[in-house]
């Protein structure tokens, strides 16, 4: 299925379902690229050293793998981000104990409809998997959230992610091509897909997996529940 198509079902599913505000940031009213390059900087320093492999961050033969499923115009998505997941990627995966594989999808998508949040969160989820193709995942997904939008707004542009795949280093033409293809949609019908199987009943939802089995949750404020789970799932029987 071609992005084009997927957009038109998209905008159809949403005005049946909703009548969003749409404010276009542009301009004054948006971040600047000098903001955008100093969280890049910021970004940079925090994933300094941690191998990035697609939409994976850390070791490859990390014991316990984290999923993560994230819709990235979902504000409590962004609040584990910019809060307990720090600690996470410090403690966790720069130490080698957890890689972490970013999932983004468009909330409550389901046979053909459209995220609850506006159809522009499905083009934050594409944007998102395109950078994915530089490992540049991870540092487009961090600038994004340090800059969120009000999620009653269709925020999320085409050039506002052009402007944060450029400030993530990744290149731009190279990401142009890869935004282009059907293969980041399928990518995201089938992380949809992922989340469904994984019971998921929000964003953002977490899937730890590892010698003390597999342990599925919901938080987006609390450090010690992400440790509780990880410990577990990383414990042998």
């Amino acid at each position: 299925m071609s992005k084009k198509l997927i957009g038109v079902i998209v905008a159809a599913a949403v005005a049946v379902v909703a009548v969003l505000v749409v404010v276009q940031l542009s301009g004054s009213d948006g971040p600047t690229a000098d903001q955008f390059a100093q969280s890049a900087t910021e970004v940079e320093a925090q994933l300094k050293g941690i191998p990035q492999d697609g939409a994976t961050l850390g070791r490859a033969n990390a014991p316990v793998t984290l999923t993560e499923f994230v819709d990235f115009k979902c504000p409590f998505c962004r609040d584990a981000a910019l809060g307990p997941m720090k600690r996470v990627i410090t403690d966790y995966v720069k130490t080698g104990k957890v890689k972490v594989v970013l999932k983004p999808i468009r909330l409550g998508a389901s046979a053909g409809q459209g995220s609850r949040l506006g159809p522009d969160s499905e083009r934050g989820a594409l944007a998102g998997l395109a950078a994915a193709e530089q490992d540049k995942m991870w540092q487009f997904t961090e600038i994004l959230y340090a800059h969120q939008g009000d999620e009653s707004t269709e925020w999320i542009t085409d050039s506002i992610v052009e402007d944060i795949v450029k400030a993530s280093g990744a290149d731009v033409d190279e990401w142009k091509s890869d935004y282009a293809q059907d293969s980041v949609v399928d990518e995201m019908f089938a992380n949809e897909a992922d989340a469904t199987a994984a019971n998921y009943t929000g964003t953002p939802w977490f899937v730890a997996t590892g010698p003390g089995g597999t342990k599925s949750f919901s938080e987006s404020e609390d450090y010690s529940v992400f440790s509780t789970n990880l410990d577990a799932a990383a414990a042998k029987q």
